[in-house]
């Protein structure tokens, strides 16, 4: 008898060479056959994740090996595989019909796990607001006043501080004073 569960959840991709990120919310569809087959995984989980380490704690009584934490070790280690951190929301059980009918991403002996892309978004961070002004004053100078008015129309959803911006556009050879901005080569 396995066990059927939907996780939501989402992924957020380390800023890429412009320093754009993305992030894209998931379904992941995770049925396993038993918490205690997926024991050693679990104990994994803990000890990597969460700095607990059962086996040598003398743990007295039994460990939290339950199904939640099945769900989030099986996940967690999915989504590790690909290189990335899964971002936890929420989970519900379900009945099989609700799972795609493909072959799952992954297949292990106790487990299997789908996964389904619902959104992705694309969203600025400081490094890629930095490259922007690093490329605008590629033949010249830009003044501070005119840098501030095409960030905020460029990325009108900006919290990013001048100071974070500047950081990052000196890091690509920038140089700023109080009125411009330029490059140093």
């Amino acid at each position: 008898m396995w066990t059927h569960a939907i996780i939501k959840g989402s992924t957020e991709d380390p800023p890429g060479l412009l320093g754009d990120s993305i992030k894209r919310d998931y379904n992941c569809y995770v049925c396993y056959s038993s918490v205690k087959e997926n024991e050693s995984l679990i104990k994994k989980y803990f000890l990597y994740y969460c700095g607990i380490n059962f086996d040598e704690l003398g743990w007295t009584q039994r460990p939290p090996l339950d199904d939640k934490n099945c769900l989030l070790a099986i996940i967690t280690y999915f989504f590790r595989d690909k290189g990335l951190k899964f971002i936890y929301e929420s989970y519900e059980y379900c009945c099989e019909d609700r799972f795609p009918d493909r072959k799952p991403e992954k297949e292990e002996k106790g487990y299997k796990v789908w996964a389904d892309v619902l959104n992705t978004k694309k969203f600025s961070t400081p490094k890629s607001v930095a490259r922007m002004l690093y490329e605008t004053v590629m033949h010249g100078k830009i003044s501070v006043e005119n840098a501030k008015n095409l960030i905020s129309y460029k990325y009108p959803d900006n919290s990013f501080s001048w100071d974070e911006i500047m950081r990052e556009f000196r890091k690509y050879g920038g140089a700023h004073t109080k009125k411009y901005l330029r490059r140093l080569c």
